[in-house]
């Protein structure tokens, strides 16, 4: 796959994930609860949801079309962000315990840096300063290298469960809830040492990808839930941020541990 296709098509993906989580609030009437785990009184849910939803539809486009409009290019990161910090977090500083919050709360984190490289590097770097790209290299780098190594703790700690999701037709089930957990482990690794890591993150796009059609979409079709819905598209946008990972790492010699330290 030609390298500047990744990027399009991982921008492709995570802004479709984007918009259509503002599409399942409009079309559910309330705030997605994997998100916004908050009770809104009934005479404002409509509006705050509308609101809110029409504003996830808008954060789609600086992933698809580059703008140089500064708010509407800090709308998608916001968006991912708000939710982390002021619900998800707190939630999980007092239940520890809670694999489910880890789970909601690296997906957000993810998806969240994701769309920062998406947004704020273009193609060849240029139009930015070079302490700026490191410096945003950095962040992107400990963050989604972070959310891969706790994916892959959870995969271990929580390996029965993991491996009820497995589809029925499938076999070892278990082995493959540690197969993946190796999986995110070794992503984890190679996006941080810069070792291999423009395959190893294009290989985990593909993984995620395998998993909509695999995993989620069955399911959803059997049982169109909110919840099944939701966890289909951040699947879907945790492949394009791959992608978006896969290409950044060729284009930049320090898009390597080495910028961190």
């Amino acid at each position: 796959m030609k390298i500047s296709l990744l990027k399009h098509l991982g921008n492709v993906l995570l802004g479709f994930s984007i918009a259509a989580f503002g599409i399942e609030q409009l079309l559910y009437g309330h705030l997605l609860l994997a998100f916004f785990p908050v009770k809104i009184t009934p005479s404002k849910q409509l509006y705050v949801c509308i609101t809110i939803g029409i504003l996830y539809i808008f954060a789609a486009l600086p992933v698809w079309f580059s703008s140089r409009n500064s708010i509407l290019k800090l709308l998608p990161l916001t968006l991912f962000l708000a939710p982390l910090l002021f619900f998800h977090l707190p939630i999980l500083l007092h239940n520890p315990s809670n694999g489910s919050k880890w789970t909601v709360c690296f997906e957000l984190v993810s998806l969240a840096f994701g769309t920062a490289i998406s947004v704020y590097l273009p193609d060849d770097f240029s139009g930015i300063t070079k302490l700026t790209k490191v410096n945003l290299q950095k962040v992107c780098i400990i963050f989604f290298g972070l959310s891969l190594f706790v994916f892959s703790v959870l995969h271990f700690v929580y390996s029965a469960y993991i491996s009820t999701l497995i589809p029925i037709w499938i076999p070892f089930h278990l082995f493959w809830a540690y197969f993946f957990g190796c999986a995110f482990l070794a992503t984890s690794l190679s996006i941080i040492s810069n070792k291999y890591s423009r395959i190893s993150t294009f290989a985990l796009s593909l993984m995620f990808l395998l998993w909509v059609f695999v995993l989620h979409l069955p399911r959803v079709i059997v049982n169109p839930i909110e919840a099944e819905i939701t966890s289909l598209f951040v699947a879907l946008g945790m492949s394009g941020v791959s992608m978006l990972f896969s290409f950044y790492s060729r284009r930049s010699a320090q898009f390597s541990v080495h910028a961190i330290l």
